[in-house]
């Protein structure tokens, strides 16, 4: 059983789903859905608008993917500017049925599309998923 089977209707930015905030968050901060990949070739692509902020400060943009309750599968995530062009984000997380992507300095204002595809190191490219994408202050201190 999948959750929001889009038919591939989402599969490329031109078509690509917009997203809303949630109630109980500020506009544009915080987006979530749950969703299904069908098949090997299935690629989900939807669009979101980063919050205002002040000149000085930084937005950071993270987005969560993980394995649904039910038939679930881990895939990838990556974004794209309002331009369709990819940016450089730092990986998180990649384990234990989670993958987490991180861009730091994300424009205010501004278009992105996260992109969701099936990852080849999860053995199940078909299922259910998870997606959460935030926009915060600060970003993560990364250590090795």
């Amino acid at each position: 059983m999948f959750f929001n089977d889009d038919l591939h209707t989402d599969d490329t930015p031109v078509i690509a789903f917009g997203l809303k905030s949630p109630p109980g968050f500020a506009v544009d901060s915080h987006y979530e859905t749950t969703a299904s990949l069908s098949d090997a070739a299935d690629v989900d692509v939807y669009r979101i608008k980063s919050p205002s902020a002040p000149r000085a400060q930084t937005t950071v943009l993270t987005a969560t993917v993980r394995a649904a309750d039910v038939n679930g599968t881990v895939p990838r995530v990556s974004v794209l500017d309002g331009n369709l062009m990819p940016v450089s984000a730092d990986v998180l997380v990649n384990g234990n049925g989670t993958f987490t992507v991180q861009l730091a300095g994300a424009r205010a204002r501004s278009n992105y599309y996260v992109v969701v595809q099936p990852n080849p190191a999860w053995p199940a490219a078909t299922g259910n998923y998870a997606l959460n994408v935030e926009f915060t202050k600060q970003a993560a201190q990364l250590t090795t």
